[in-house]
């Protein structure tokens, strides 16, 4: 991914992401000894190898994830994702983190991860953090921005049909408890 945001002057270009996707799957990244890609799971393998997924990863991706009943939600995305948050501008940490998602996972819980989390990253490489107030804020902006790939016009997410639970929709913070340690002095034995 951050080859491709270079070598495309940070366009975001789906078809050389895909190329260098696949090409990393079968030899990993021979710099630094790899023989294949780690850490794939059997979602991430099946949308690779889809037939149109070198042309059209969109597509591959949105075909796994509906003919599996629209349930597949792994984390794949996620664990590539860590990078668009890098972009100072919110819009493109966006555009790119949902982008880079649905190359591979349709699914929304997906895509609004991703976005989640790019821009959590963003926010504190960018963003001044000093007070308990201001990771609140970064939260809070974080979770207004992402929401809005949770439940789309084209694919909105049904939680009671999938039998799952929906994403935390508000922050849950709470003060952190800080305990001293207890100190036991040795027992000396002669």
């Amino acid at each position: 991914c951050v080859q491709s945001m270079i070598e495309n002057s940070f366009k975001f270009t789906p078809v050389d992401i895909a190329v260098k996707l696949k090409s990393w799957v079968h030899d990993g990244f021979k710099e630094i000894g790899d023989t294949v890609g780690m850490g794939l799971n059997g979602a991430m393998n099946m949308v690779i190898n889809h037939p149109d997924f070198l042309s059209n990863p969109f597509k591959s991706a949105n075909d796994i994830w509906h003919n599996s009943g629209k349930s597949l939600a792994t984390n794949g995305s996620l664990m590539r994702n860590c990078i668009t948050g890098v972009f100072i501008s919110t819009e493109s940490c966006e555009e790119w983190a949902s982008q880079l998602s649905l190359i591979t996972h349709t699914d929304p819980r997906c895509v609004t991860s991703c976005v989640l989390h790019a821009l959590l990253i963003q926010g504190l490489l960018y963003k001044h953090i000093q007070l308990h107030e201001h990771i609140d804020q970064l939260l809070n902006h974080a979770i207004v921005c992402s929401k809005k790939y949770i439940n789309t016009d084209t694919t909105p997410v049904d939680f009671k049909e999938m039998n799952l639970q929906p994403i935390i929709t508000q922050p849950i913070i709470t003060q952190p408890t800080i305990t001293q340690p207890t100190i036991t002095q040795p027992t000396i034995t002669q």
